[in-house]
Parts: structure tokens; C-alpha cells; sequence
């Protein structure tokens, strides 16, 4: 049996409240989300939260969430099954962020 290692599945800079989806689960593909690692990119804080959406049937879930100081960095660290087309969204309430997350690619 083979091992299946992580990988980056997205690094980004977020600015503003509204955002496009860090992460969308390619066709064929499963994936375990194990890690979210996010800072401040200012000199401001930020209020961060990462959730999933699965398009169908309809569903949200919560990760985590954290208030973060200038340059401050928060962690996740856990397991959630991602099935082909969810996606990880990150909501913040203002200034910009840095995240990325890791995890590993299974065959669907």
C-alpha cells in the first residue's frame, strides 16, 4: 500500500469581505482537507472564517474562525472529506489576509 501525501491545494491573498472560492474539488477527485495555515498581510487586524459549501445537496460547514493582530498567525489542523465540486471559502471582515491550505488527493 502507498502512502498518499499532502499537498498545497491553494495559497492566496484575500482583500475585502467578498471573495471567490480558495478551493474547488476537481471532478474524479476526493480530497482530505488536513491543515489551514492564514496571517494578516497589514498592519491591521482581521477577523477571519473558513467554511465548505457542497453544492448538492445544499450544505455549509464551519471550520474555524479567528481574530487576528497585525501580522498574527492562526492555524487548523483536522480532517474533512471534500467530495468532487465542493469548495473552502475564507470570510473576512476587512484588510488582507494570507491562507493556504494542504491536504491529500484521493481517486474518486
Amino acid at each position: 500500500m502507498t502512502a498518499t501525501r499532502s499537498s498545497r491545494l491553494w495559497a492566496e491573498t484575500q482583500v475585502g469581505k467578498i471573495q471567490p472560492a480558495l478551493y474547488t474539488v476537481p471532478d474524479g477527485l476526493t480530497v482530505i482537507l488536513k491543515t489551514i495555515y492564514v496571517s494578516t498581510a497589514g498592519t491591521g487586524p482581521s477577523s477571519v472564517s473558513f467554511f465548505i459549501y457542497r453544492p448538492s445537496p445544499t450544505a455549509q460547514v464551519f471550520i474555524f474562525s479567528a481574530d487576528l493582530q497585525p501580522y498574527a498567525p492562526a492555524s487548523w489542523s483536522g480532517w474533512v472529506v471534500l467530495e468532487p465540486a465542493d469548495q473552502v471559502y475564507l470570510l473576512l471582515d476587512t484588510g488582507t489576509v494570507n491562507s493556504w491550505g494542504s491536504g491529500a488527493s484521493l481517486p474518486a
